[in-house]
């Protein structure tokens, strides 16, 4: 099917309002879950804040064990087999989904629990934290029906219950820890909390998904349960393969952080990785709505090649800026937020945040890109390069630099995969990067981020204010500079009015955005 410039608008249109939906409900539950974190943090000290999120790494490492795939299986058969009408087919597999998924979880469960101490010893290297361990490992189960349950509700389209699920469980742990904090339970306290808001959030997304879905299907209809399972997992084993290796290098750098530096260490550092998943806010939600836009586009066209064009740049001109700002502000923004108790967490925030100046190389198109076409094997292979050189990086690098040389060797592995799948993409599909237009975003973000260096180094007023004026300041220069140097021109604002219109909540805003920069690109 060939689509024309105003389809393929059409269909940026609907993906830039799945990602705002998706923005919006994760925006919420983000910022809820960073008040919780800062709540916690506070309440507990570097220290047991520290001992709190090492608790997390051994359940974190036994969901690797859960999915094998069905979740992002059931996504696009979800929507594939509603869009055909085999709503019979739909249900069957639905059904094979989650009792292979709820068996998984279940094994490894009790998987955790038996070996909880060997767990604390191997992975953290604190056997004292056994106890807390066999507590934390029920998100083993609790976690993974969860992803399930997302999975299929992103699948039929409701994007509105997915971020609502979000929602719940941020405000569940933001109540429910602190509450057991101070009741006296202190570590235990947060990580049940944590615990008990998984739980909640599987059983009130079971209910929904069954309700609101399933039910509508035709569930009389069987298939053989082999045969659903071959089918997801022939799709869903690459992707599957792909996010273990990740979570298994997740964990990996966790455990390294455990060896090589103290508990003082891991709990700036985390403060400064919750940091950075604000930043993700801004990419999650565009890579899930990429993923079925590129679905329904031609591999034998021009129209990959526009919408990945025109997905790169706009994906860097919000980034980019953002990352930068981030980078200069990152002092402000932790003792606003943590407080002068985490000292070293702005060094190590600015340091990470470099890894979202790579969305001018493609960084968070090229996954949806090759799931969409159905290349999923690529994603598997920058994966595999990711882990590759990850691994040897991330201990060398952390014994001499610590948790500097830690995020130096992540930064240095990401890169080496965002170049492989560009490579990949340049060389097999021809699409075409706006290099200038790139270029020219990242120097408006850094002569943005000029006078914000200045005000870094000698303001005396109060971090509230530097990161108010900071903020105000950098957007104006930022909105400014990008029409007159030509980053952005009458095309793109026209592409944003169009893509744009379906989301009345920041149409207002909008609007007199991309007004301000017509003006400029006019008189330019």
């Amino acid at each position: 099917m060939a689509y024309s410039r105003d389809d393929l608008v059409s269909v940026a249109s609907e993906a830039a309002y799945g990602a705002f939906y998706l923005f919006s409900g994760q925006t919420l539950a983000t910022l809820i879950a960073a008040l919780a974190s800062i709540v916690v943090a506070r309440l507990l000290g570097p220290e047991l804040y520290g001992v709190y999120s090492l608790c997390l790494v051994v359940p974190g490492f036994l969901l690797l064990f859960t999915d094998f795939g069905v979740s992002p299986a059931l996504t696009r058969f979800s929507a594939k087999l509603r869009a055909e009408g085999e709503y019979g087919r739909l249900a069957s597999l639905i059904r094979s989904g989650f009792i292979f998924k709820v068996f998984t979880c279940f094994i490894t469960l009790f998987i955790g629990l038996t070996l909880s101490d060997m767990l604390a010893a191997l992975i953290i290297n604190r056997l004292e934290l056994a106890f807390l361990v066999r507590v934390a490992v029920f998100l083993a189960l609790f976690n993974g029906v969860y992803g399930t349950v997302n999975s299929t509700l992103i699948g039929f389209n409701d994007m509105r219950s997915s971020a609502s699920l979000s929602v719940v469980i941020q405000l569940a742990r933001s109540v429910l820890c602190p509450i057991l904090i101070v009741a006296g339970f202190s570590v235990l306290g947060a990580v049940l909390g944590f615990v008990l808001s998984y739980l909640l959030a599987a059983v009130l997304g079971t209910v929904i998904v069954y309700v609101n879905h399933y039910r509508g299907l035709n569930p009389r209809v069987n298939s053989a349960f082999r045969g659903d399972l071959r089918v997801m997992l022939s799709y869903g084993l690459p992707l599957y393969f792909s996010s273990t290796l990740e979570s298994a290098v997740g964990t990996y750098q966790g455990m390294v952080l455990a060896w090589l530096t103290s508990n003082v260490m891991v709990g700036n550092f985390r403060v400064a990785a919750n940091f950075a998943s604000l930043m993700s806010l801004l990419t999650g939600p565009i890579s899930t709505a990429l993923f079925p836009a590129f679905s329904r586009l031609s591999l034998n066209s021009g129209e990959i090649r526009w919408m990945v064009k025109y997905s790169v740049k706009y994906t860097a001109a919000i980034l980019a800026p953002a990352s930068m700002f981030v980078i200069v502000m990152s002092r402000d923004l932790v003792s606003i937020i943590y407080g002068q108790a985490y000292s070293m967490a702005s060094d190590f925030l600015s340091l990470y945040s470099i890894v979202f100046l790579y969305a001018g190389l493609g960084s968070v198109v090229w996954g949806s890109l090759f799931q969409g076409v159905g290349w999923t094997k690529i994603n598997l292979k920058a994966t595999l390069i990711y882990s590759i050189l990850l691994t040897p990086l991330t201990f060398i690098l952390a014994k001499t630099y610590s948790v500097p040389g830690l995020i130096v060797g992540f930064l240095a592995s990401s890169l080496a995969s965002t170049i492989y799948s560009l490579s990949v993409a340049l060389r097999r599909l021809h699409v075409n990067i706006d290099v200038r237009s790139i270029l020219l975003i990242y120097f408006a973000s850094a002569i943005s981020a000029t006078p914000l260096l200045l005000l870094v180094a000698y303001s005396r007023l109060p971090s509230p204010i530097n990161l108010a004026v900071g903020a105000v300041v950098f957007t104006i220069i930022y909105l400014t500079l990008m029409p007159i140097i030509g980053g952005i021109n009458q095309g793109d604002i026209e592409n944003f009015k169009l893509m744009f219109k379906g989301v009345k909540p920041l149409k207002p805003i909008i609007n007199i955005i991309l007004h301000y920069e017509a003006k400029l690109a006019g008189n330019r």
